[in-house]
């Protein structure tokens, strides 16, 4: 029994030893990288952005540390550095959907709305049905007036749309958009429109 029990605790420490040195021997930039991801995922986005930008200094070409720092700058509200982050990203040619969905989500923060209409068409060229770049058109779209092309892309979204639940989201979304261009300022701009009487 105390035979048994030894042999357990030697084949935990020599597992839990094979772990730590596993881990020791990736190399830094992986280390930093996967530890900046973990920060971001914990919304701990200070520590993300400096982690993640060490990353990139020990490792300049790694696209995980250029995507999760540009998200990590979006989600801590520096959307100019964001935008700078992804189109660095983007030059790589190495970008994906996601990655131009990351870009036009920090053009939209930044004020730059027309050019983030462009990258979030990029992401569905790219990946048509990416949810997450339909969102952000839709609402760019809204945040710009152009109404009609807002409830467009929501019904294009909820026809492709994968699952029940999110075919839901953009129908609500579209109903949203209805009562805004059907509410009391869209009637006024009507009669205006119309001129007296």
């Amino acid at each position: 029994m105390v035979l048994a029990v030894r042999i357990l605790l030697l084949s935990l420490a020599v597992a839990l030893s094979a772990s730590v040195t596993a881990s020791a021997l990736e190399p830094l930039p992986k280390r930093l990288v996967d530890q900046g991801y973990k920060q971001l995922c914990d919304g701990q986005y200070t520590l993300a952005v400096k982690t993640l930008s060490a990353a990139l200094q020990a490792d300049p070409r790694s696209i995980p540390a250029q995507r999760y720092l540009g998200y990590a700058l979006l989600r801590q509200g520096q959307s100019a550095r964001a935008v700078s982050q992804f189109e660095a990203l983007t030059r790589t040619g190495k970008a994906d959907a996601e990655d131009h969905a990351g870009l036009a989500d920090a053009l939209r923060y930044a004020g730059r709305r027309a050019a983030a209409v462009a990258e979030y068409e990029q992401a569905l060229k790219l990946s048509p049905g990416l949810e997450v770049a339909y969102d952000g058109l839709i609402r760019c779209r809204m945040e710009m007036g152009q109404l009609s092309l807002a409830a467009a892309a929501c019904l294009e979204a909820a026809k492709g749309a994968r699952n029940e639940s999110t075919k839901v989201y953009f129908l609500t979304l579209l109903d949203e958009i209805e009562s805004i261009r059907s509410g009391p300022a869209a009637q006024e701009g009507e009669r205006s429109a119309a001129g007296p009487g």
